[in-house]
């Protein structure tokens, strides 16, 4: 996987304008694959995991549509709280996972870019741009997307991100590349992301938001939109992992099980 970083403004600013910075990525790791409607679930482990919610999926998926034709077709950003575990604030993110639901009856190729918000606007909605260290997004080369969903996994440059001190807002939006990649309006709006449902490192109310309108939204605060749900069933929750460098503690006590596991196996001698 390789990281090509765009920073806003002139070539001339790029070494300062650090603070507006968009990463494109040319691959993800895909984790598995299954169609809309079947179970799924894993197992992984929770040491070095501020927030995991990728163990049982509902067979359901949301997409946030609203892709139109233009030059530049992208859909609305749909959106999930998260609540990280405490004890990680200001740890760097190493690995993120994400999920790509494709609703339509064929494979799809289009773009997924990520992008977050503190939850300190209205009412806790999105607000401000999550910018530690900076302002950062992520837009992936065109995938093909086959029917059904798909879950993938990608690692981060050291210094990319770092966890939040509290809740934060996960959003993903589709786009077609400036009509580069073969996909229509039609078929981004049939791209969403996977319901799962409890998560079991952190937490996540039963809530979503949807901007109002289609767009990038990279770096803007206070994207209008409105939160919604599915009346509990299912839970509106989506497939979202981080792992991070574990908080000190975490590794104290995995220094202390290395150490009495190699006491023990060296009495068993």
């Amino acid at each position: 996987m390789k990281y090509f970083v765009f920073a806003c403004g002139a070539l001339g600013a790029v070494a300062r304008a650090w603070a507006q910075t968009e990463h494109l990525v040319e691959s993800a790791t895909l984790v598995a694959r299954y169609d809309l409607g079947s179970p799924y679930s894993s197992f992984e482990p929770s040491i070095g995991t501020p927030y995991s919610n990728i163990s049982t999926s509902s067979g359901q998926a949301f997409a946030g549509g609203g892709a139109t034709s233009g030059t530049a077709p992208i859909t609305r950003v749909v959106m999930d709280d998260i609540t990280p575990s405490a004890g990680y604030a200001g740890q760097e993110v190493t690995r993120m996972y994400f999920s790509v639901a494709n609703q339509g009856m064929a494979t799809i190729t289009a773009r997924v870019r990520l992008r977050w918000w503190k939850a300190d606007g209205t009412g806790g909605d999105p607000g401000t741009y999550y910018s530690d260290p900076a302002a950062v997004g992520f837009t992936f080369f065109a995938m093909p997307f086959p029917v059904g969903i798909s879950l993938y996994f990608f690692d981060l440059m050291p210094g990319t991100m770092n966890m939040p001190s509290g809740t934060m807002w996960f959003g993903t939006t589709f786009d077609n590349n400036a009509n580069t990649t073969g996909a229509s309006p039609s078929d981004l709006n049939d791209l969403g992301v996977a319901l799962f449902n409890p998560p079991t490192v952190g937490s996540s109310a039963d809530t979503m938001f949807l901007t109002t309108a289609p767009g990038s939204y990279f770096g803007l605060n206070n994207p209008a939109g409105s939160r919604f749900d599915f009346g509990g069933n299912p839970k509106a929750n989506v497939y979202y992992r981080l792992e991070a460098l574990p908080e000190p503690g975490s590794l104290v006590a995995l220094g202390i099980g290395f150490a009495a596991l190699a006491r023990s196996r060296r009495r068993s001698r």
